[in-house]
């Protein structure tokens, strides 16, 4: 029985949280928890135009899906500021993929594209040469992401997620360099870029995305190092739930505390 509406049979389990819901209810509890991030960042305005950056990955399908609901929320709320002016999608097609990505990329593509055209999106391509690691995903994400909001109320919302940012800092840590995790602290900083989908890991995009009968099949093929961290970190979530969440509360709190540290020393000077 779900844990929640107590009617419904469950049938997606939450350890860290010890619920059990019917696909209803995690539905409700993955929207309501974007919808959150979303108003504790405060960067989104009622007048601001929403963009979407998207590339072929399951978190790209979901963000969509998660945040059309919400700007249509918005606008039947306040009618009279404009909000609703439909929301633009940019989606990164790469080029040169291996027959199985290209499938892959395809597949998701034509999904994106469809649900698109249902709710009548406007959609924009952008030919990039697939990344080979996370550096250089992350500097052509940020490449593009700079082409598309030099409007002054334009709003990105990325499809980075609480794996992400763990993922970024591990590997920098493992490769002895700053990028990926920088660029996306500095993401994470910047009044123009959102990220509704960063306290909602993996598993649970996955879930939501099957809630909806959405196919979610391979990803595209990623660099080994990124493969045996993603796996470190499941790993680590199975054997003690709340994990994910743990270590991005304290990457956060590390990350303001040495923000808060320059501000104190520049305010000395």
């Amino acid at each position: 029985m779900c844990s929640i509406c107590k009617r419904r049979k469950a049938e997606t389990k939450i350890k860290y949280s010890n619920l059990h819901l019917c696909p209803v209810c995690f539905r409700k509890l993955i929207e309501k928890r974007a919808r959150e991030t979303i108003n504790k960042s405060e960067k989104l305005e009622r007048t601001d135009k929403i963009k979407l950056l998207l590339h072929p990955t399951k978190k790209a399908q979901a963000l969509l899906r998660l945040i059309t609901p919400i700007e249509k929320r918005y606008y039947r709320q306040f009618p009279q500021q404009k909000i609703g002016q439909k929301i633009k999608v940019d989606f990164i097609f790469f080029t040169n993929l291996r027959k199985t990505d290209g499938l892959t990329q395809k597949k998701i593509f034509n999904e994106v594209k469809n649900f698109c055209l249902s709710e009548g999106l406007e959609i924009n391509l952008h030919y990039k040469k697939k990344p080979v690691n996370r550096k250089s995903l992350r500097k052509k994400v940020m490449e593009v992401s700079e082409e598309i909001t030099r409007g002054p109320k334009e709003k990105l919302m990325l499809p980075i997620n609480l794996d992400d940012v763990i993922t970024d800092f591990l590997y920098s840590a493992f490769t002895n360099s700053e990028e990926p995790f920088k660029t996306t602290l500095e993401t994470l900083k910047m009044e123009k870029i959102i990220h509704p989908m960063l306290k909602i890991p993996d598993e649970e995009i996955e879930q939501y995305l099957k809630t909806l009968n959405i196919e979610t099949g391979k990803e595209l093929e990623t660099d080994k190092l990124t493969q045996k961290i993603k796996d470190i970190i499941n790993y680590l979530e199975k054997e003690k739930p709340g994990t994910k969440f743990l270590t991005l509360k304290t990457l956060q709190e590390t990350f303001l505390n040495q923000e808060k540290g320059r501000n104190k020393g520049s305010n000395k000077d």
